[in-house]
């Protein structure tokens, strides 16, 4: 069984750095991940439809937590992946400043599993992460104790480890949004 030790576990619209980044129970959601230079920043987008021009509130609390977290520093690829009917991801694109052609969307809806864990892993700066998921059933983890300072601190993602069974991987999956 794989089994990985300090990763990153975004929760449901939380925002974390590192990797891997472990977005869990994902049944209507989506992580949207940054690719920088030498990590990821990916942030756990909940059920919130976008209405109209402006986000709605929960999505627009979440994209406000991945800005921070990103802290102007260059974005070279957007992964966007979950049950993107639920989301637009040209508009978390643009909201990022990330052109189209930079972003790559998979709607893992398709797959047709009621809650699922994905795993998201940087391999190196220009190379798209390996994306990999598995039935949330069959994925155990812990966050490790960490210091909570304030109402923000609840809201960034949580190091701890995980085991799973054999991951999937999406790779080839994933469609440009130029």
């Amino acid at each position: 069984m794989p089994q990985f030790n300090n990763v990153m576990i975004v929760t449901e619209e939380t925002a974390g750095e590192g990797s891997p980044l472990l977005f869990p129970k994902f049944s209507s959601c989506t992580g949207v991940v940054a690719v920088l230079p030498n990590t990821l920043v990916g942030a756990h987008f909940t059920m919130d439809i976008w209405a109209g021009d402006q986000p709605a509130k929960h999505t627009q609390k979440t994209l406000d937590r991945l800005v921070a977290k990103i802290n102007d520093r260059q974005i070279d690829r957007l992964v966007i992946v979950g049950f993107n009917q639920n989301h637009n991801p040209r508009k978390l694109a643009n909201a990022l400043g990330v052109a189209p052609a930079a972003c790559d969307a998979y709607d893992i809806g398709r797959k047709n599993i009621a809650e699922l864990t994905v795993i998201v892993t940087f391999i190196g700066q220009g190379v798209r992460p390996q994306v990999e998921y598995k039935r949330q059933s069959k994925v155990n983890y812990n966050e490790y104790p960490r210091q909570i300072n304030s109402l923000e601190d609840l809201r960034q993602g949580a190091p701890g480890d995980a085991t799973t069974g054999k991951l999937h991987g999406l790779r080839k999956h994933f469609v440009a949004l130029g």
